[in-house]
This record gives structure tokens, C-alpha cells and sequence, in this order.
């Protein structure tokens, strides 16, 4: 009867951890898996020893190398989720059997049971923070593994009996020491648990040996170039998060943007609850928080690029405003948000212009702190072809050979034929530009390559937003008119401003023809004249000019 009775208490753990095992992976994998998404690619492992030596640069390096190892392997679909789902499964039964090994009378198998979920919980919430790294915890892992080691290798029960026995006494010591420096060298702050669960038992030991490493740590900051909380902390803590669906959101548009699946940012545009409610109708901007206005502009970015790309930008500007097109934002300055700081280089890549697509990519490498995004070497190497800049190119490529996820793309990627084709839409004005305005940017681009619809429509569409209608007619009759490929046609937007303009100048019925086209568009005006102001025409360019306010 007591044999039965153990080995259904034994089974418990078994069940427990088969049942967080599920709904762990359940969870991220169903509805946070982009998430992996970013944090593999922020992550670059090069499978090198020239760069695990710089791992023993600072303290953990056994955490991150086991981390970030892993961690390169989210990449690829269902990895992430399988991966964190092993490590949290792991982390619960080091934690149930480390509590368990205490043999305290008062903490009763079950006890230890809540206490290990509850430590397991804890950690995966930290995983629902994007900045969040395995490597922390394989830190906790690390320190639970050492204890339970230190503990199995000698006496099973040797902490029950150093209270009865004094000749133990040095050993426990030795023990406690060497335990606390090697765990710290491989874990970093995975020596917090172990010497927390070492004092449960034996204080009289562990207590003082904790307090003259506390005292070490100091010592040693000029060796690892980490602050005393870096020092205590590292790989690094976080504090319990909840699930950030907006973020998974934009990390999934960039994702579907940078795979190519742009008919999945399309998708997720038009059914985005936040992009569709941003407008009101009577054209003043919806009061967002902080935090949902960052993302809407980031997902409104990454939207028109792709419409930009595909030529129907003119077509779905008035979707959304105010819009946001990337034009009038710099790179140099604190305010702007990381997330489309970091992808900025995408609006100077997709309009032609190399050099300043190469410099976001170096500043987006650079300006974040343990930034090492692999899409930014694959952009500066992607900007070294269109280039044909030999040299520089192999460079990147070299490092992304090392590489397991993005091998095969740095093995592809010479051969690749669209980037001679993006070398026709390339900035070859000689020339220095000290400010961050895009419109210079594009006319030197127009310049070289009339035909860069891309530059084009990023131009004209600019200066709509901020109103600028003459300076849109400007750029009109300078850049759009004069294209080989015009026919005399163009998009119900450009006509619709036109409008504005021909009224504005109270021109001849030889002008109107000789700009509007669209019989439909003529109507509409005198339509909208009849009732100026009414939201059924708030997909006009006359309703966001009349209406909307550039200043709230």
C-alpha cells in the first residue's frame, strides 16, 4: 500500500511538467511566435571559435553559449516554441528536485511542487518581453544544476549530517566556495538560487561566503567592464510581463515584410483595429497611448512601403491619416522609436538610395545596445551588391556563412539577379547632403533614374501630406509629366490635388482638360463642393486638406 502511495506522489512532478509542457508551447507557438522571430534574429551565433572566446569576456559565458547557440534555432518555425517549451520543462524539474534534495520537514513534496510551477511561470512570463534572452535562463538552470551536483557528487545526505559531524565541516566549505566562483563564471546571476538554497540548509557556511563574494564583485568590474547591478544580474533579470499582442502584431508585419509575404502585410493592415479606428470622422486624430501610436506608425510604415513598391501608393494614402511615410523622419535624434529606427533603412533601400539605406543598417547595428541583428548584416551585404562592391560584400557575407540559419542565403545571395536590377534606381549625383529631408534626396534620385516610380511616388505623396500643393504641382510638372512612360493618365489622387491647385489659381477650362482626365473625378468635386465637409468623402484628398488638422 505505501509502495503504491509513493509512486502516484512520484508521478505528480511527471504530469505537472507534461501539462505546463503543453500549454507553454500551445501558447507560443499558436499565438506569440514572432516574437521568436525577432529575438533569433537580434541574436547573431557565429559558429566560430574566434567568437565563443568573446563570450569569456564577461561572467555566464557557459548560459549564453548554451542561449544563444539555441537561440539562432528560432528562426525557424516551431524551433522557438519547442526550444523555450525544453528549457522551462527543464528549469521546473531542477527546481522541484533542488527543493526536494532540502529534505526540510516543513516542505512537503507538494509544497516544493507549487514553489518549482511557480518559479517555472514566473520565467516564462519574462519570455513574453521581446528583450528577454535564453541565456538568463539557462543562468537559473545553470545555478540549480550546480547545487544539485555539488549535493549529489558527495554524500547523498550530506547536508543532514554536517550539524552531527565536524570533520565534514572543511569540506562543506571547499564545497561552498569552489561551488559559488564556478557558478559564477559559467552562470553569472545563476549563483543567486545556489547560494540561496545552500543557506536554507547551512547557513552558518554559506551566509559568510556570501557576503566576501558580494564583496568581490567590485573587484572585479574592471575585468568584465560591467556596472556592480551588471554584475550581479548578468545574462540578465526582468521582472513579470504580460502577453504584449500589439508587439506581436508589428513584429509579424515586419516579419511577413521581410520575407516577402507582402500580401500578409496587406492583410494585416486592413483588418488592424487600431489603424482602422486612428481617424475619426470628422478628421481629427483619435486619442492613442504612447505605446499604440508607435505602433500604428510603424505599421502604417511598413504598409506603404509595400503599396510603394507595388505601385499604388497614390491609391491608399488617404487610407490612413495622418499617415506616416517615413519621409519626414531622421536618423539622427533620440525621439524616434527603436522599433522604426531600426527598420528606417528599409524606406532609403526600397527608393534607390544605397548610401543611406547602408547607413541606417550601420546605425541600427550600432545605436542599440546588444544589438547584433542578422537582417542588418544581410542589408549592408545586400547594399554591397547593389554596389558591386566586391569587397565589402564578401565581408558580410562571410559572417553570415558562419551561420547556420543564414547560410544558405549568404551562399545564394552573389548570384542573386535583383540586385544588378536595383543598381539602375541608385543615386549617382555627386553630391553632399547635410540635411535629413528626403525631398533632395529623391530629386537627385529622380534625377538619375526618371523612371524610380518607387522615389516618385514618395515624393509627391510627401508633400500632400503636409499640404504643400504647390510644390506638389512643382514636382508634378517637373518629374511625373516628363517620364517616358507617362500616358497621360494618373492616379485619382494626384488629379484630386490638382484640383485644389487649378482653383486655387482660378484657371481656364484649357487647364482643367489639360489636367483632370476623370470625367468621375470632376463630379465628385462639385459633389463635394455641394457638401464641403461631409465624412462620405473622407477618402478624397479635398476632405483631408479641408478637414484635417497637420496640427493636433
Amino acid at each position: 500500500m505505501e509502495k503504491r502511495k509513493w509512486n502516484a506522489r512520484s508521478l505528480w512532478p511527471i504530469w505537472t511538467m507534461m501539462g505546463l509542457a503543453v500549454a507553454c508551447f500551445c501558447f507560443f507557438q499558436l499565438w506569440y511566435p514572432f516574437h521568436f522571430f525577432f529575438k533569433g534574429q537580434n541574436q547573431l551565433f557565429l559558429m566560430s571559435w574566434a567568437y565563443v572566446g568573446t563570450l569569456f569576456a564577461k561572467p555566464a559565458w557557459a548560459a549564453c553559449l548554451i542561449g544563444e547557440f539555441l537561440t539562432q534555432f528560432y528562426y525557424y518555425s516551431f524551433a522557438g516554441a519547442a526550444i523555450l517549451t525544453a528549457s522551462l520543462s527543464l528549469l521546473f524539474w531542477l527546481s522541484y528536485r533542488s527543493l526536494v534534495s532540502l529534505q526540510l520537514n516543513r516542505l512537503t513534496w507538494w509544497m516544493a511542487l507549487m514553489v518549482a510551477l511557480a518559479v517555472t511561470v514566473r520565467e516564462a512570463s519574462c519570455h513574453l518581453f521581446y528583450g528577454y534572452t535564453l541565456s538568463s535562463t539557462f543562468a537559473l538552470i545553470g545555478g540549480l544544476f550546480m547545487f544539485l551536483m555539488i549535493n549529489v557528487n558527495g554524500n547523498a545526505n550530506w547536508f543532514a549530517r554536517i550539524f552531527r559531524c565536524k570533520k565534514v565541516s572543511v569540506v562543506v566549505i571547499v564545497k561552498i566556495v569552489t561551488g559559488t566562483l564556478f557558478c559564477y563564471w559559467l552562470f553569472g546571476y545563476g549563483v543567486w538560487p545556489f547560494l540561496l538554497l545552500s543557506t536554507i540548509v547551512i547557513w552558518r557556511v554559506t551566509v559568510p561566503v556570501a557576503v566576501a563574494f558580494a564583496c568581490l564583485l567590485p573587484v572585479v568590474r574592471s575585468h568584465y567592464n560591467l556596472t556592480f547591478a551588471a554584475l550581479c544580474q548578468y545574462p540578465g533579470v526582468e521582472s513579470m510581463h504580460t502577453p504584449d499582442f500589439a508587439r506581436e502584431t508589428d513584429m509579424h508585419m515586419i516579419h511577413s515584410y521581410q520575407a516577402g509575404d507582402w500580401d500578409d502585410v496587406v492583410a494585416i493592415a486592413e483588418a488592424d483595429p487600431v489603424l482602422n479606428s486612428f481617424r475619426a470622422m470628422d478628421g481629427s486624430v483619435m486619442k492613442l497611448s504612447p505605446e499604440e501610436y508607435v505602433s500604428s506608425s510603424l505599421r502604417r510604415f511598413i504598409y506603404n512601403l509595400v503599396q510603394a513598391q507595388r505601385g499604388k501608393l497614390p491609391d491608399v494614402l488617404m487610407n490612413y491619416y495622418p499617415n506616416y511615410l517615413g519621409t519626414f523622419t531622421s536618423m539622427i535624434g533620440t525621439k524616434i522609436p527603436w522599433m522604426i529606427f531600426m527598420n528606417l533603412h528599409e524606406f532609403y533601400y526600397a527608393i534607390g538610395d544605397i548610401s543611406r539605406a547602408e547607413r541606417g543598417a550601420f546605425m541600427a547595428c550600432v545605436s542599440v545596445p546588444g544589438n547584433r541583428n542578422a537582417y542588418t548584416i544581410q542589408r549592408l551585404a545586400e547594399c554591397a551588391l547593389v554596389r558591386n562592391d566586391q569587397k565589402i560584400a564578401e565581408k558580410f557575407l562571410g559572417l553570415l556563412r558562419q551561420t547556420i540559419p543564414y547560410r544558405e542565403w549568404a551562399e545564394r545571395a552573389p548570384k542573386d539577379a535583383r540586385y544588378r536590377q536595383k543598381a539602375q534606381y541608385v543615386n549617382r549625383v555627386d553630391s553632399v547632403s547635410p540635411s535629413e529631408d528626403s525631398h533632395p534626396i529623391m530629386t537627385e534620385l529622380l534625377a538619375s533614374n526618371p523612371e524610380n516610380k518607387v522615389a516618385l511616388d514618395y515624393m509627391l505623396c510627401s508633400q500632400l501630406v503636409k499640404k504643400d500643393i504647390d510644390g506638389f504641382k512643382r514636382d508634378y510638372d517637373q518629374y511625373y509629366v516628363q517620364r517616358s512612360t507617362f500616358n497621360g493618365q494618373c492616379p485619382k489622387l494626384y488629379q484630386e490635388a490638382l484640383c485644389i491647385w487649378l482653383m486655387n489659381q482660378k484657371a481656364t477650362d484649357e487647364e482643367w482638360q489639360k489636367y483632370i482626365k476623370d470625367e468621375q473625378v470632376t463630379n465628385r468635386l462639385q459633389e463635394y463642393m455641394a457638401e464641403k465637409g461631409s465624412p462620405r468623402f473622407a477618402d478624397t484628398y479635398w476632405y483631408y486638406f479641408d478637414m484635417f488638422n497637420l496640427e493636433k
